[in-house]
C-alpha cells in the first residue's frame, strides 16, 4: 500500500527555509476589496478585474504586472480599479482569496475522503482534479509559486488549505505518525505538487497528460518508499538502502495499479 500525501504545517523545527510559508494562519473566504459590490453589474466588473489579473499573473508573472497593465487589459479605467483596490498587493490578495474559496468548494464537491480507499486510487482522483483546477485558474498558481521569499505572501492561505486537507488524510492512513514527520512529508509533497502543476499548466495539450502521469509516479514512489505495505519485502530485507518510516494502515481491497502509468502513452 501507499500512504497518502500530506500533513500539517510545521510549528517551527527542521530549520528548512523552504517550508516557511506554511505557517498556521486563518483562511479568509471573502475577497478583500475597498467596498463590497452592491449590484450585479458591480460584481461582474470586480470579477472581470480578478479574471484579468489571474491571466496576466500567469502570462507575465506577478512582479511584471502593474495596475496600469491590469486596467488596460481589463478595459476599465484606472480610477475604477482603484475604487475596488488600493494597490496591486490588494489585487493579489483578492485573487488568492477567491481561488482559496473556489478550490475549497471544488474539492469538497468532487472528492469524498474515504479512509478505506487505497491511496493509489485517491491519487488517481486528486491529481487530475488539481490539474483541472489550475488549468482553469493559472494565475492562482503563479502567485503560489512566488514564495516563500516575499514578506507579503498572498499565497499562504491557499497553501495552508492544501496542508489542512492533506493532514486529515495522512493521519487516517498512517497510524501513530509523529507531528514532525507529518509536517516534513506534507511540505515535501506540496512542493512537488506545485512544481509539477506549474509544468502541467504551461504544457500544451499533447504533453500535459504526461506531466500528470509523472506527478502520480513521483508521489506514489515517494510515499511507497516511506510507508510500504506490511507484507513488502523491505521490512525484512535489511540490505535495502532506502529504509521505510512506518507501516500504513491495511486496506480491505487491493489498490488500483499506479505504475505503469494509468494511461500508457507512446
Amino acid at each position: 500500500m501507499i500512504a497518502a500525501a500530506a500533513a500539517r504545517n510545521p510549528s517551527g523545527g527542521f530549520g528548512l527555509g523552504l517550508f516557511r510559508r506554511f505557517r498556521n494562519i486563518g483562511a479568509m473566504s471573502t475577497v478583500p476589496t475597498r467596498t463590497m459590490p452592491r449590484q450585479a453589474r458591480s460584481a461582474k466588473s470586480l470579477d472581470l478585474i480578478l479574471d484579468t489579473a489571474e491571466k496576466l499573473f500567469h502570462e507575465r508573472g506577478v512582479a511584471e504586472t502593474s495596475t496600469v497593465d491590469l486596467a488596460a487589459e481589463a478595459e476599465v479605467s484606472i480610477g475604477r480599479l482603484y475604487y475596488w483596490f488600493p494597490d496591486k498587493v490588494a489585487v493579489v490578495h483578492a485573487v488568492m482569496r477567491r481561488s482559496e474559496q473556489r478550490l475549497r468548494d471544488f474539492l469538497m464537491a468532487t472528492i469524498v475522503d474515504e479512509p478505506a480507499t487505497p491511496t493509489p486510487d485517491l491519487l488517481r482522483q486528486v491529481v487530475p482534479l488539481l490539474g483541472q483546477f489550475f488549468k482553469e485558474h493559472p494565475g492562482s498558481l503563479a502567485v503560489l509559486m512566488r514564495g516563500p521569499v516575499e514578506l507579503d505572501d498572498a499565497g499562504e492561505p491557499l497553501c495552508q488549505l492544501f496542508v489542512e486537507m492533506a493532514a486529515r488524510v495522512v493521519r487516517q492512513r498512517v497510524p501513530g505518525i509523529a507531528d514532525d514527520e507529518c509536517s516534513l512529508v506534507a511540505n515535501s509533497i506540496v512542493r512537488i505538487v506545485l512544481g509539477m502543476l506549474a509544468e502541467y499548466v504551461a504544457a500544451d495539450d499533447s504533453w500535459a497528460p504526461h506531466v500528470l502521469d509523472e506527478l502520480m509516479y513521483i508521489l506514489a514512489a515517494y510515499l511507497h518508499c516511506r510507508y510500504p505495505g506490511r507484507l513488502d519485502a523491505v521490512w525484512t530485507d535489511e540490505t535495502d538502502p532506502i529504509r521505510p518510516s512506518r507501516h500504513p494502515q491495511a486496506y480491505p481491497t487491493p489498490p488500483t495499479r499506479v505504475y505503469p502509468a494509468l494511461t500508457p502513452r507512446q
